[in-house]
């Protein structure tokens, strides 16, 4: 019989949603609305105009460090269709935050969803408008393949990738 002793150092309490300091969004942005948890709706105003590349609107800047590419950043997201609203994934409705690379492409995620976690800083919370092209536009079969999509991410934190 084998025995075996863990010890673990907890270094700090993951939140579950973005902390910092509130940003004025510009116009033709969707509307987001936060509930008490901190989850978000989305408004799709009746003029979007979904960009060629993607866009990424700071909406809480936090004060933590910065994302860089091949992160592992943790994470609550919102994913909505920019064609009528409609939620087709979100780790709020799962309940809990998760863990995605900051990495575009096989083994990581779309290339939108990409660019609206890196060079942000822990504790913000963004939202981008991702055409379809950098998004699953280029997956064949895929059932958001025609689909421009809105995310709203509350980065929550990041464990750096060693160089």
């Amino acid at each position: 019989m084998s025995s075996q002793v863990y010890v673990l150092d907890f270094l700090a309490r993951a939140e579950t949603k973005a902390r910092g300091e509130a940003q004025d969004a510009p116009e033709g942005v969707p509307g987001v609305e936060l509930s008490e948890d901190g989850e978000p709706t989305v408004t799709i105003p009746d003029d979007l105009e979904v960009p060629k590349e993607t866009e990424v609107t700071t909406l809480i800047e936090g004060d933590g460090e910065t994302v860089a590419e091949g992160d592992s950043v943790f994470l609550q997201y919102k994913g909505v269709k920019a064609s009528d609203g409609e939620e087709f994934d979100s780790s709020w409705s799962r309940g809990t935050p998760t863990a995605l690379p900051a990495t575009a492409g096989p083994g990581g995620v779309v290339e939108g969803f990409a660019k609206a976690m890196i060079g942000q800083k822990v504790g913000s919370q963004v939202i981008a408008v991702i055409p379809r092209a950098e998004g699953y536009g280029p997956t064949e079969g895929h059932e958001l393949q025609e689909e421009d999509l809105i995310f709203v991410v509350d980065i929550l934190g990041a464990m750096h990738t060693a160089e």
